[in-house]
């Protein structure tokens, strides 16, 4: 009780902050820290890296899964909940793509669509154990973790399997003078901005900065979570996908560290795991941050085995920083 009490107040201030701006001014209000620590990892890997520039898509192309786990995890983090399954749906959607392209008469596109199905279906069961069932966010989706990585499992023993190539090459490829992995990301930040300004996400920022004044108001709390939980799914559907066509090929385990690596990147983006208040245009850039920041490290020629540290003492000055500059006006 003293709990919800403290999580309401919290998202309600920063609610009440950003109230009298518009949607886009409150998503950059959120989302401006994240964006100057992007644009400074940018010109720091552009110093350290002369080729930066010229492999930037490739670059981005790689960490496309991520961002896209990134916006699903914020989606999900602004209803009020979290969502710790995300990593084993990855490798579910993964396995079920590349076991029905295994199928006879199953075309790549075909798998791919039966990938992203899969992918909705773990976003509604997690929406109707958590929204209907009332059980706790983090206790139902760790459980739900279990059940989707034991399938990939079921379905892929271990790593294997193919995927058509040409996937890869369109992927990687450009669309007239555009680069896939721009159009892709760029796709990802239109849908955010459709949503934010959608009745779907007011509802949601509404429910998860204070489900009792939401409920008051008339909005109904359990569907939005539910619709939350379906809409994440769907994005970490395309995080999913876009690992197949990269890998073109299966691997049981390959969602594994995405999970927390989504949820880092919507903090970095400014989300507030209190819920009601988060970006998916942070997010995104948190993620792309998160990306850049291993090309660096790479080309500082770091050794091996003190990378992870030295990449987690990063994010945690970040994290850090981002934490100041959103309680500074306390």
């Amino acid at each position: 009780m003293i709990s919800s009490l403290f999580n309401s107040r919290i998202s309600s201030y920063f609610q009440n902050k950003l109230s009298f701006l518009s949607p886009e001014l409150q998503d950059l209000e959120v989302s401006g820290p994240s964006l100057i620590f992007l644009i400074i990892v940018i010109v720091i890997s552009s110093f350290f890296n002369p080729n930066f520039f010229a492999f930037l898509w490739s670059n981005v192309a790689d960490i496309l899964p991520l961002a896209f786990a990134a916006l699903g995890a914020t989606i999900v983090i602004l209803s009020g909940e979290i969502d710790l399954s995300i990593g084993a749906a990855i490798s579910l959607v993964n396995a079920v793509t590349v076991v029905a392209y295994g199928q006879p008469n199953i075309t790549g596109g075909q798998a791919l669509l039966i990938g992203f199905a899969t992918g909705i279906l773990t976003g509604v069961f997690n929406g109707i154990v958590v929204a209907y069932l009332r059980l706790k966010s983090l206790l139902a989706t760790f459980a739900t973790s279990f059940i989707y990585g034991g399938l990939a499992l079921w379905l892929l023993p271990q790593p294997g399997g193919s995927f058509p190539a040409l996937f890869s090459v369109r992927y990687r490829s450009s669309l007239g003078f555009l680069p896939m992995p721009f159009i892709l990301l760029l796709l990802g930040i239109i849908f955010w901005l459709f949503y934010r300004r959608h009745k779907a996400g007011q509802s949601s920022i509404s429910v998860g900065g204070n489900a009792e004044a939401a409920f008051a108001n008339g909005i109904p709390v359990p569907r939005t979570k539910f619709r939350s939980f379906i809409v994440s799914g769907a994005l970490i559907a395309l995080s999913g996908l876009s690992l197949t066509c990269m890998i073109v090929s299966g691997d049981p385990n390959i969602g594994d560290p995405y999970t927390l690596q989504a949820i880092t990147a919507s903090v970095i983006g400014g989300a507030s795991l209190y819920g009601g208040v988060g970006s998916g245009l942070g997010a995104i850039a948190g993620a792309l941050i998160l990306g850049f920041l291993k090309n660096i490290i790479f080309f500082l020629g770091i050794p091996s085995y003190f990378q992870e540290f030295v990449h987690g003492a990063i994010v945690i000055s970040i994290l850090v920083v981002i934490s100041y500059v959103r309680f500074r006006g306390e």
